[in-house]
């Protein structure tokens, strides 16, 4: 039987979803989320549907999407709720998401720049709409015709944090402005499609009902368009699923064939080449095949230190060694850190066990709980891999996943040491002064970088000392001679950090955004907000540029090596220091300030007077 998970903010939208299901049972999460689950009949068949009110807000909705995903493991996942409508809409009408605008998200100068952020619906959910919005079959699920009947609008819709009660307002004004082709505006969309982004075997859509049109808002609760719109929105929602067939995600067709094609799901590598791991990796595969050894490696070590790429050349001759048989990789999200803890507002994104195990589960295609995917894990010898394991749960997981693993084994990476007995901690170490200079003089060959092929030999071995042979660092360097032409700013840049790779990281990014397009810098904190990498043919719908624009931003940032190159699929992204370093909005710090007589204009923005 299929599953659907439906999303609500309100009760009003609650109650109406309850309509169409029978048998509701009661089901709690074990971090005390309260869901029912209850069963939807149709013509085709039946499914299995489990609803949660939320609550509003995006950051919420994502948070609740996520577990709800790694909760019921479903096919289809909505949020279905009223809206306020913005253009060409009328009390009533439904509005089936193309794509929702997070429309908070910009910088703010003399006049407010947006940096648009943008979660698409599911391809299939959006043709299947458009159908059904021809149709009108759904009005049918409507206990009292509607007069007149409402129409329903597949279009964007716009999602931020604030109420809008006025179309004089400042809000609405800059919607209209800038959003200009959204036709209702609410709180939880964006946050929930970013959520199901990141979870590509599940289908999402936002569902909306028209409760009010900005103005005279009290008035029309009053009326009760809250309710009718809810009732709209559901209606459209399960006719949407009465019609949907769920596909096999594509996904699934690959881990499927796991057994023929091992190593299918390790990561395409994020450099060219991968330079001065021979000794690292033979000491991993050695200690990988010893009984007696940890059940648990970690390569540990800073940030840009290369223990993902190290982790994947593991990973690779682990199986070409036949010292495994095939391998399982889980990249946990990317969280900011602070004092080597989750910094305060990312704390709720820590990686708990039921989304591992959801994972394992999808991977090992067996059902998402802990003796199905125990078996699988026994079945084989697999290694296991938790790359970023630092923004995990992490003794809570180990804890757990020690107990399943025989004959199977986990190889960690991570930025935090971990002390726990049954892990085993390697260094992830610099690269040396051979490999880091073999690594410059690729990239300068490569990239015809005259300025590095021409260095000299104290010029490389500074070069090397002062990077302290970092991976990421070595790039950087590469990235700003080739912008420079010339070798010594690189150089001041480095004597300046004194063997603080982390300062050297943080002075590249900063001299790069203060020279970079505003088009490089939008494309650059979309990505940021991304777990995955970004086809380049999405980054051309970040903002309205030319497709020579769009190039030119991606080769600029191709070239300071903020991006990594696209793999087989072109799909871009970046160094996850860059990733958490532009989500922590590190850029603001070198931004110019806004003049003082624009402070009121900002708090205006900011708390929505």
């Amino acid at each position: 039987m299929p599953c659907a998970v439906i999303l609500t903010a309100l009760p009003v939208e609650y109650l109406a979803v309850c309509v169409h299901l029978s048998s509701l049972e009661e089901e709690i999460h074990p971090q005390g989320t309260i869901y029912e689950r209850g069963k939807f009949d149709s013509s085709k068949g039946a499914w299995d549907v489990g609803i949660v009110e939320i609550g509003a807000g995006n950051p919420g909705a994502g948070m609740e999407a996520e577990r709800a995903i790694a909760h019921f493991n479903p096919d289809v996942i909505l949020f279905v709720g009223v809206a306020g409508g913005i253009k060409d809409v009328a009390l009533g009408d439904v509005v089936a998401s193309t794509k929702v605008y997070g429309y908070e998200s910009g910088k703010i100068e003399q006049t407010f720049k947006p940096r648009p952020e943008i979660g698409l619906s599911a391809y299939s959910l959006e043709q299947r709409a458009r159908a059904e919005a021809r149709k009108g079959d759904w009005l049918k699920r409507l206990s009292v015709p509607p007069q007149p009947n409402p129409r329903v609008l597949v279009a964007p819709i716009a999602a931020g944090e604030k109420v809008i009660a006025s179309t004089k307002s400042e809000v609405f004004q800059f919607l209209r402005s800038n959003y200009g082709d959204a036709v209702a505006v609410e709180m939880e969309g964006f946050g929930f499609l970013e959520a199901a982004r990141a979870n590509q075997q599940v289908s999402a859509m936002v569902i909306r009902g028209i409760s009010d049109l900005i103005n005279n808002k009290a008035k029309v609760d009053k009326a009760g368009y809250q309710e009718i719109a809810a009732r709209h929105a559901s209606a459209f929602a399960f006719e949407l699923l009465a019609k949907f067939k769920p596909t096999a995600p594509q996904i699934s067709k690959v881990e499927k064939t796991i057994n023929n094609m091992p190593g299918g799901l390790i990561p395409h590598r994020r450099c060219r080449e991968v330079f001065g791991r021979e000794e690292l990796v033979e000491e991993v595969l050695n200690r990988l095949k010893n009984p007696q050894e940890a059940p648990i490696l970690c390569l540990g070590g800073v940030a840009g230190y290369g223990k993902t790429e190290a982790a994947t050349c593991v990973a690779r001759d682990a199986i070409a060694q036949s010292v495994v048989e095939d391998v399982l990789w889980v990249s946990v999200r990317e969280s900011e850190l602070s004092d080597t803890f989750i910094t305060a507002n990312n704390s709720n994104a820590l990686f708990q066990w039921e989304e591992l195990l959801y994972k394992l589960s999808i991977q090992l295609d067996c059902t998402a709980d802990r003796e199905s995917v125990q078996k699988r894990l026994r079945e084989r010898k697999w290694l296991v891999v938790l790359d970023n394991a630092e923004t995990s749960d992490l003794y809570d997981i180990l804890s757990k996943l020690v107990k399943m693993l025989d004959p199977s084994r986990v190889l960690l990476t991570s930025r935090v040491n971990t002390p726990i007995q049954y892990v085993t901690v390697l260094d992830c170490p610099g690269l040396s002064e051979f490999w880091s200079r073999q690594l410059l003089l690729d990239e300068a060959n490569h990239q015809k970088i005259s300025a590095l092929l021409q260095a000299s030999e104290p010029q490389m071995y500074r070069l090397y000392e002062l990077s302290c042979g970092a991976p990421l660092a070595l790039h950087f360097i590469v990235g700003q001679v080739r912008d420079d032409e010339v070798l010594d700013p690189v150089l001041d840049a480095l004597e300046k950090a004194d063997g603080q790779v982390e300062v050297f990281y943080r002075f590249t990014l900063e001299t790069a955004w203060q020279r970079m397009s505003e088009t490089s810098k939008l494309f650059l904190c979309y990505m940021a907000k991304r777990n995955a990498g970004v086809p380049f043919e999405e980054l051309q719908g970040v903002h309205p540029v030319t497709s020579t624009e769009a190039k030119e931003a991606r080769n600029q940032l191709r070239r300071w090596s903020m991006i990594l190159p696209g793999n087989g699929n072109q799909r871009y992204d970046l160094h996850p220091w860059v990733r958490r370093s532009v989500r922590s909005n590190l850029q603001a710090n070198w931004e110019d300030p806004s003049p003082p007589d624009d402070l009121d204009r900002r708090i205006r923005w900011k708390y929505g007077i």
